[in-house]
């Protein structure tokens, strides 16, 4: 009796610091994930032109690859979507990140897709006549690693539990 008491605490007390150990886990990768998109943010300037926006696009997108992880989103005055280039394949480009009532210059921060897309990480930038930029780079990778992680991790601590427990 005493012995399956203590067998269920320490597997109680185990399943609690392994849940504790996976929370942490994951959240400390997708910190990092966030945080290495937020450097290549920082290159934003917070007033663009032409020139700098082309400049922009090449140093947050070196090669074609890369290329398809950033959106950018020209915003009038009055608020509506006059220019964009989505992030995502030529064929198959992802929905815009959401740039409803964003002002200019804040971030970086979280933007939502519209339709269901990936989430973006963003930043505003003024432009000459007043509008604003909305320079995003896709978290549809960082989202996908933090699955991932979250999936193996839970899967070997469902084995890990098991075999503690027997």
């Amino acid at each position: 009796m005493i012995r399956r008491r203590l067998t269920a605490v320490v597997v109680a007390l185990v399943a609690v610091l392994g849940g504790l150990a996976v929370v942490t886990a994951v959240h400390t990768l997708e910190d990092r994930l966030v945080d290495d998109i937020d450097q290549q943010l920082a290159t934003v300037p917070e007033v663009i032109d032409r020139a700098s926006g082309e400049e922009l696009r090449r140093q947050l997108a070196p090669g074609l690859e890369d290329g398809r992880r950033v959106a950018v989103v020209r915003v009038g005055p009055d608020g509506a979507i006059v220019t964009s280039v989505p992030s995502g394949s030529p064929e198959a480009p992802d929905p815009l990140p959401d740039v409803t009532g964003l002002t200019a210059p804040q971030g970086p921060f979280t933007l939502p897709g519209q339709d269901g897309g990936p989430r973006y990480r963003a930043v505003t930038s003024t432009l000459p006549n007043g509008g604003v930029l909305v320079t995003g780079i896709s978290m549809a990778d960082v989202d996908a690693a933090v699955t991932d992680a979250r999936q193996v991790l839970f899967g070997v601590g469902l084995i890990a539990l098991a075999v503690i427990t027997l």
